[in-house]
Order: structure tokens, then sequence, then C-alpha cells
């Protein structure tokens, strides 16, 4: 019974509303968890979460932990399967995609209840090789189910990065480049932003939106833990309990 109980949940988290994903990302067509070389299997990448928007449910941290799940069971084909869980919230979680090849690397935001604002936000996206001065558009068509009543259809938004500055850390232990990029969404409801700080060992340091509202919603990298490989998101969740 609590198998079957677990199995129904599993089904429950991951289905519903899907997220978006951007067109001029380069996927991989087979083998895209071979040359991961930031989201590797087990891994977990924990952000602590701080916010201007106002809200007693509001999770103090998100974690992405990446799994080893079958290509015919992925939540989006072709893309490393990742499970978004939400602390003081244990009892949800969110299974959705990701890409990482020698291209790119696109993450998906967490888009679950408070997050869905996310959805009309530019996501961590980076074009390799990076250097100081780049610049990419991507365009986006979001549908009204990610609206909260601002709109009906879809709406498109314009979405642009540039990498703004190359911050090089060099110290007696440790020298290595940070990455510094902005990113607007642009659209005729408004327009929000984003900036990321970026590094090829570590990924996105920092993740800093602000949304159509001009809130923020503030992700900050705490920590990185390499565990066992987790076959099914429902595996992961008896981990959990």
């Amino acid at each position: 019974m609590m198998r079957k109980s677990l199995i129904f949940f599993c089904l429950f988290s991951t289905l519903g509303l899907l997220g978006q994903q951007y067109e001029g990302v380069f996927i991989e067509k087979k083998d895209v968890d071979a040359d991961n070389k930031l989201f590797v299997s087990g891994r977990s990448f924990m952000y602590i979460v701080t916010t201007t928007i106002p809200g007693e449910d509001i999770p103090d941290q998100v974690t992405f932990t990446v799994l080893d799940v079958k290509q015919s069971k992925r939540t989006n084909k072709n893309q490393t399967e990742v499970v978004i869980s939400y602390d003081p919230d244990n009892g949800r979680y969110q299974a959705t995609g990701i890409v990482e090849n020698a291209k790119n690397l696109w993450l998906h935001p967490p888009r679950s209840s408070f997050f869905e604002v996310l959805e009309t936000c530019p996501f961590p996206y980076v074009k390799f090789p990076i250097k100081d001065g780049d610049v990419w558009h991507e365009k986006l068509k979001v549908g009204d189910e990610w609206s909260q009543g601002k709109w009906t259809g879809n709406l498109l938004f314009e979405i642009s990065y540039k990498v703004v500055e190359e911050k090089v850390v060099d110290t007696e232990k440790i020298k290595t480049s940070f990455f510094a990029i902005e990113a607007e969404a642009k659209s005729s409801v408004g327009t929000s932003k984003a900036k990321f700080l970026f590094n090829e060992n570590m990924g996105f340091t920092i993740i800093d939106f602000t949304t159509l509202e001009g809130r923020r919603i503030h992700f900050r990298l705490d920590q990185t833990i390499d565990g066992e490989s987790i076959k099914s998101l429902e595996d992961f969740i008896l981990m959990k309990r």
C-alpha cells in the first residue's frame, strides 16, 4: 500500500503545468549525461533563498539533485533528470530537466507554488565557450497558465543575455574566474530581469531574479554534495523519508 501511495505521489509531483524551453538551447540526441561536468549523477546543489516578496510559506532552501533515470522515463526528452526539493517543505518534490553539454548550460528554475513567477524571468543559461562581453538572445512564448491573470493566450518574451564582467579570484590557494551575467526578458506586460554569477567548476553560484512586479528572489549556492546514484524520483523520496 505504501509503495502504491508513493508511486501516486511521484506522478502527482511531476505532472501538471509543464515548464518552458528555449528554442535556441542546443540539446544532444543521445548519451546526454555522458559529458556532464557539473550536473553528474547523485550530486546536489543546495541554494539559500531570500526574497523581497512577503509571505510565510516561502522555502528557506531549494536543492537540485541529479538523478540517473532511463531515457524513456525522463520528464523532458534528452535532458538530464533533476529533482527539485524544498526546505522546510519536505513533502514537495518536482522533477524537471536541465541541459549541459559543450555548447551550453541551461537550467529550469523552480516553478512550484510561490516560484511560478519565475517562468516569466530569464532562466539560468550560459553559452560556451564563455568570455567577457558575450551576448546571446532568445524568444519565448509563455502560455497564460503562468500569467497569474496578467495576460490571456501566449505572451512573447524577447530575452537577452550579456556577460558584463569576468571576475578573477587569485590567491595563494586558488585562481579561478567568475562570470557576471545580466539578462532581461521584455514583453508587452513588462520586463523581468536576472543576474547570475557563474563559475565553470561550480556552476551558478548566485541566481538573482527580478520579477515583472519588481520583486527579487535571490538564490545563493550554499554547498554542493556528491552522493550515491539515484535511479528514480520514487527512490529519491524513499531516501528522504
